[in-house]
């Protein structure tokens, strides 16, 4: 999930529509956190991506520049390449967002390194579990 300039949050989420038998992937967004309208389809099940599933499980980056965009399919690039250029620190992006109660949430994520592949002994990368405690302003 990130963060708008204006200030509303964004993230990507994937599922099927009625009527469709692959997953499309569209762009959420809210102003608060708990209440989310669908604010573009960034690719649907008709797309050309090869595979039953359909496009899925994507993540957002933030650049330096400040655009948004995924920055996923770097995970896929090999562990010596991904060594080589500096890139680490992925997510699986299964994730959970719980409120605790009316302005606490509990957002749990995970990082995996080297993406889905085993993290050579020689690293100092690792696969772990993040646990964020939320508070909501007002």
């Amino acid at each position: 999930m990130g963060v708008a300039r204006s200030g509303e949050y964004l993230t990507t989420l994937y599922g099927t529509f009625e009527g469709d038998g692959r997953y499309s992937l569209v762009l959420a967004e809210s102003a608060d956190g708990f209440r989310w309208r669908l604010r573009a389809q960034i690719a649907g099940a008709d797309c050309p991506l090869e595979g039953g599933e359909g496009p899925c499980e994507s993540a957002l980056c933030r650049l330096a520049d400040g655009r948004i965009e995924p920055d996923s399919r770097k995970a896929w690039a090999g562990v010596e390449e991904m060594r080589r250029t500096g890139v680490t620190g992925f997510s699986s992006c299964y994730a959970e967002l719980m409120a605790l109660d009316e302005r606490t949430l509990v957002l749990v994520y995970d990082r995996i390194g080297f993406g889905w592949a085993p993290i050579p002994d020689d690293s100092d990368e690792t696969k772990s579990d993040w646990v964020m405690r939320l508070q909501i302003e007002t």
